[in-house]
């Protein structure tokens, strides 16, 4: 299973560098949707991988490899939650990098705001609930297909999370003071939840479009 991450991160080690570049770019801003679309991006490496085995056809070459269906399941599950924590990791450290230098010498005060671990953890937890709902319909569908359903998950989430942000960041109001990491801990239970439905539902998509 190693060899098949190990293939994926190397197919897609300039699409790698580009996500990097455009989480680096959303990261600096200082509205929620900024960060959600960079989570978004965080968790979008799988469906390039996917879009890159349709155009070589390896999902039928790798009928043929010594792997289990589960293994080639979970092979792509690993990439996608290593490229999550990997791009989130490093947008967390550019925006607390940012921060400290604004602070140092004075400028664009907005950006002195960090989020703190908790809401590091809710946006971990974001971007696991999106790879979970997405990985099935990657394995089910071909990439353009998989694509259309991916455009209208992304709106539908972006509109809940968007409008739970707007709610929970609310000042002076009668709810306090809040932010995104206070609603950590229904996220991290939502999104363990969904993944552990979501694998078995995408090892039986892989069999069945491979019947």
């Amino acid at each position: 299973m190693k060899a098949l991450i190990r293939k994926d991160f190397y197919v897609l080690k300039k699409q790698f560098l580009l996500f990097a570049v455009i989480i680096l770019v959303f990261r600096l801003g200082n509205m929620p949707a900024s960060t959600l679309i960079s989570i978004f991006y965080a968790v979008m490496l799988p469906s390039s991988a996917f879009a890159y085995d349709d155009l070589c056809h390896w999902d039928t070459m790798e009928l043929m490899l010594p792997y289990s269906t589960r293994q080639i399941v979970l092979s792509r599950y690993c990439v996608g939650w290593l490229s999550m924590l990997f791009f989130l990791t490093f947008g967390w450290l550019v925006r607390f990098a940012a921060a400290w230098a604004c602070g140092l010498f004075d400028v664009l005060p907005g950006l002195q705001e960090v989020e703190d671990v908790r809401a590091f953890l809710a946006e971990v937890a974001i971007a696991a609930i999106f790879l979970a709902l997405s990985m099935p319909i990657y394995f089910r569908f071909d990439a353009e297909k998989s694509r259309a359903f991916r455009t209208l998950m992304i709106v539908l989430i972006a509109v809940i999370i968007g409008g739970a942000v707007s709610f929970m960041t609310v000042r002076d109001s009668a709810f306090g003071d809040m932010s995104l990491g206070d609603g950590f801990a229904v996220l991290s239970l939502t999104a363990v939840a969904l993944t552990a439905a979501s694998i078995p539902l995408s090892v039986l998509a892989w069999r069945r479009r491979h019947r």
